[in-house]
Formats: structure tokens, C-alpha cells, sequence
């Protein structure tokens, strides 16, 4: 349901829970929905983070995936349910965040530290 608090309560979740990560991402899907955006979004909030005693290998941008494996990151998805079909079967992607099914497998499949928490009234 619409309007009872589930984002209020991962914004609480998230400050207790907030320094057992390197970085804490909040991304609302509405302003950003497509997964070229949510990842260009996440390479510039990283290389904006990034420690200035970095090594000059370490410079260029890495893929979002890199910085999930080499650093404890805490992301929150916030109204995930802009990537589905509204009242269709649970996991039904809109046409134009479909390319999030194979994201979200790669995030799932590789070696990472990092947590992702979903905040959505659509089933995933």
C-alpha cells in the first residue's frame, strides 16, 4: 500500500545501520528509472565519495558492480515498483527497466560486501 510508512521506516533502518558501510546510496527510482541513468547515477556518487588517497590506477571510473566488490555499500532502491507492470504477475518489468532483470541477477550471482534494500508496494 501507498502511504504507510515504508520509507520512513528504511530511512530509519538505514541511520541505524549506516556505519557498518563504507558508502549509503539512496536512489528513487521515480526521478531516474532507467538502468543506464540508476548506474551512471551510482558511478558519479562514488567518484564523488571517493577517498583523495586513492591510487592513480584507482582514478578512472569503475563499472557500479566494482565499487559493490571492492567496498561495503549499503543502496537503497526506493519505489521499486516504478519498474514493474502494476497488477500483473509479481517480477513483470516495464518495457524500459527490463534491462534491471539482468542487473539485479549480476548484483545476486557475483562476489560482492555490498546490501541492497528495496522499497516498493509492487511484489518483486
Amino acid at each position: 500500500m501507498s502511504g504507510i510508512g515504508k520509507t520512513a521506516l528504511a530511512v530509519q533502518l538505514v541511520q541505524q545501520i549506516k556505519d557498518e558501510f563504507e558508502y549509503v546510496v539512496w536512489c528513487n527510482l521515480e526521478t531516474f528509472p532507467t538502468p543506464d541513468k540508476f548506474q551512471a547515477r551510482l558511478i558519479q556518487f562514488f567518484t564523488q565519495s571517493e577517498k583523495p588517497d586513492t591510487s592513480a590506477t584507482n582514478q578512472k571510473s569503475l563499472p557500479p558492480i566494482e565499487y559493490l566488490q571492492k567496498h561495503r555499500c549499503l543502496v537503497v532502491l526506493d519505489d521499486i515498483q516504478n519498474l514493474f507492470c502494476s497488477g500483473e504477475l509479481a517480477g513483470k518489468y516495464q518495457p524500459e527497466s527490463s534491462e534491471y532483470r539482468a542487473l539485479f541477477k549480476q548484483i545476486e550471482k557475483l562476489s560482492h560486501q555490498s546490501c541492497f534494500l528495496l522499497v516498493g508496494w509492487e511484489q518483486p
